[in-house]
């Protein structure tokens, strides 16, 4: 009978033990778990982060590309309207009357300039205005 208690008590102690390496395994389980979720979550701000950056740099890059444009085209019609402005100079010094349809060219070329010019204007202050936010956030990232 002393062995049959022996064998019951070193079970139960057995039992607790194991109950014992059960409870630390599914605490452990549990941390994990939080730990893993944490992990998931900064690994998903990070990815918007990038995400972001990379949108931004696009937006940046288009920006650039569409004021180049712009300056291109200013720089062209600037060129005709000088172009036109020279001829109709020489005409009045030669004494030649010029006609109204290069008057309304020159005229709308002026126009052209200054629409180009406001556009130009307009790009800088977002490409501006741009970088300024990307320093922002990069500012509020560090």
């Amino acid at each position: 009978m002393i062995e049959k208690d022996k064998i019951v008590v070193s079970l139960e102690k057995q039992l607790r033990e194991g109950k014992m390496a059960s409870n630390r395994v599914e605490k452990e389980r549990g941390e994990l778990g939080i730990i893993w979720m944490q992990n998931n979550t900064e690994f998903e701000t990070l990815k918007a982060n990038f995400n972001d950056c990379q949108e931004r740099a696009d937006m940046s890059s288009r920006v650039q590309t569409e004021l180049e444009s712009q300056i291109e085209q200013y720089e062209q019609l600037y060129k005709e309207h000088v172009m036109l402005e020279s001829e109709l100079a020489e005409a009045k010094a030669k004494g030649k009357t010029v006609g109204n349809s290069k008057i309304d060219k020159i005229n709308l070329l002026k126009r052209e300039l200054d629409n180009e010019k406001i556009r130009a204007k307009h790009l800088e202050e977002k490409k501006g205005l741009l970088e300024h936010h990307n320093q922002m956030i990069d500012t509020d990232n560090n």
